[in-house]
């Protein structure tokens, strides 16, 4: 079922894409602010100001608009879907917009990854972690890396860092007295509401408490 969903946005995908391209091959001779005549270049200096703080202004960017645009390939990637060869677009390179699930948050990584629009959940930490595969290290490109996600999901992944940043506090405890995991006792904070940590069968002797804070 979801792959005839991905299959379905590739198709809307591409048709927006090609109007794009229209567009831009339309008023490519044209100076940068007459070219905002079009609503669709309009949108794009839209997206360029809101979205990226970057030093460039539009003049900078709108004359690239149209090689870039050339080289805008769609994928699908899952199990009927398409194969992503970077060596077969070596000589010119490829900018690509890849649609996808399971395959993609938690089995690819893609080069030179900079917009990521993720909109998969699930109720336990591991998973979602494991999902969080977006951008790496990447000097100077800090500022053009952008994720979108559901409200639901930043505030999930806020408390996830909360309690990874709370375990390494633990870690770094356990090492200054040279316990290990069996005579130390590590802890993991819960989430008040729905998230898990991991699968129920997954816990083998872990246990819930109550873990009090003197606030004075």
């Amino acid at each position: 079922f979801l792959n005839d969903v991905n299959k379905e946005t590739k198709k809307l995908l591409e048709s927006y894409v090609e109007e794009i391209k229209n567009a831009i091959e339309a008023t490519e001779g044209n100076p940068p602010r007459e070219a905002l005549a079009s609503n669709i270049i309009n949108e794009i200096n839209d997206t360029f100001l809101s979205n990226f703080d970057i030093e460039e202004q539009w003049h900078d960017i709108f004359p690239m608009l149209e090689a870039v645009a050339r080289k805008i390939k769609t994928f699908h990637l899952g199990s009927s879907g398409d194969k992503l060869d970077y060596e077969a677009f070596k000589a010119n390179g490829l900018v690509c917009i890849v649609v996808g699930g399971h395959k993609l948050s938690r089995g690819v990584t893609f080069e030179g990854l900079s917009v990521t629009y993720f909109a998969r959940n699930s109720k336990m930490y591991d998973t979602l972690m494991q999902m969080c595969r977006w951008f790496g290290y990447r000097d100077n490109y800090q500022d053009l890396c952008k994720v979108f996600m559901p409200k639901q999901s930043f505030n999930w992944y806020s408390h996830i860092a909360r309690a990874i940043n709370d375990l390494y506090i633990d870690l770094e405890e356990m090492e200054r007295q040279y316990k290990t995991p069996e005579n130390f006792g590590l802890k993991i904070r819960s989430h008040p509401d729905s998230l898990l940590i991991t699968a129920r069968l997954k816990m083998h002797t872990a246990k819930e408490r109550i873990h009090k804070i003197d606030l004075w």
